[in-house]
């Protein structure tokens, strides 16, 4: 393309009209060749690259460049007319925001398997009838051969009687019971035929043992004499007897440990007509013993 020089402001230009004061070409206006551009040298491998100088920030940042656009030029339209206020009413109640969704339940732990309960604690019913019975055998043959010592060749002409029940206390039969009056009576010899032995409980198990024979009027003392001797085994002595009285019979009473965790209180009496005692496994103290021996008392002497 060839450039030709304005001679009027020396512009260049490639048309016929100068593109700056519009003079139009003219035929002898020069025209002027475009130069060739040379080509661009390559870098040199050493020179340190020029890097943008970093900004001060002591300096105030220059505001942008940039152009800001003019507001708009005021319109000729007219103006509309605002629109009226709402009549006045009672203010919008602002509605809660709905309740978060409560969190999903989550399920507790099992609980644990509580421990096994403990066995209860074995009382007095509990106690196997066997071994009541061996643990008052002992004492009940001591007492029976005792009492025998006492009434040898001796009976008295009156009849005793083993009562049925005794406050309430049935009298038991069966094989291991029976088989305790029949070895005492058969300790006893001939004179323990005359002898009455009833066992008084419940579901088998004795409660109360009770012994009787005619007496001779003055027996106790040299009964009791006899008893420390064959009761000395279990550790009883002659202290250790509670003189007692009911309904006018004196009553001599004691209690002994014939085996870990089984006493064995009783009461013995001699009033004239009968000689006995009874025996209360299991239950330690005199009272009880001391009431079921004058209740068999009464009822072994009346008939």
């Amino acid at each position: 393309m060839e450039l030709w020089t304005c001679e009027s402001c020396a512009s260049k230009n490639a048309g016929e009209v100068c593109w700056k004061c519009g003079t139009a070409r003219t035929t002898g206006a020069a025209v002027v060749s475009p130069a060739t551009p040379a080509p661009p040298s390559a870098p040199d491998p050493t020179a340190v690259p020029n890097r943008p100088v970093a900004p001060s920030w002591s300096e105030p940042i220059a505001a942008s460049a940039e152009a800001v656009p003019a507001p708009p030029a005021p319109s000729d339209a007219p103006t509309p007319a605002p629109a009226p206020a709402p009549a006045p009413g009672p203010a919008p109640v602002a509605s809660a925001p709905p309740p978060p969704p409560p969190p999903a339940a989550v399920a507790p732990p099992p609980a644990p398997a509580p421990p096994p309960a403990a066995p209860p604690a074995p009382t007095a019913a509990q106690v196997p009838t066997v071994r009541i019975l061996v643990a008052a055998g002992v004492i009940l043959i001591v007492l029976v051969a005792v009492l025998l010592i006492v009434t040898l060749s001796s009976h008295g002409s009156k009849a005793l009687t083993t009562p049925s029940t005794i406050e309430g206390l049935p009298q038991i039969h069966g094989t291991t019971v029976d088989a305790l009056a029949d070895q005492a009576r058969r300790n006893a010899g001939p004179d323990g035929q005359g002898m009455l032995v009833g066992v008084y409980g419940r579901d088998q198990v004795p409660a109360f043992i009770f012994v009787v024979v005619p007496s001779r009027g003055n027996g106790l003392a040299s009964f009791e004499n006899s008893f420390i001797r064959g009761a000395s085994q279990v550790g009883f002595n002659a202290s250790q007897f509670q003189h007692r009285s009911q309904g006018g019979v004196s009553y001599d009473c004691g209690m002994v440990q014939v085996t870990v965790g089984v006493p064995l209180s009783f009461c013995f009496f001699d009033d004239g007509t009968a000689t006995g005692g009874g025996l209360v496994p299991g239950v330690p103290g005199t009272d009880r013993a001391l009431q079921l021996t004058s209740s068999g008392r009464g009822s072994a002497e009346s008939g």
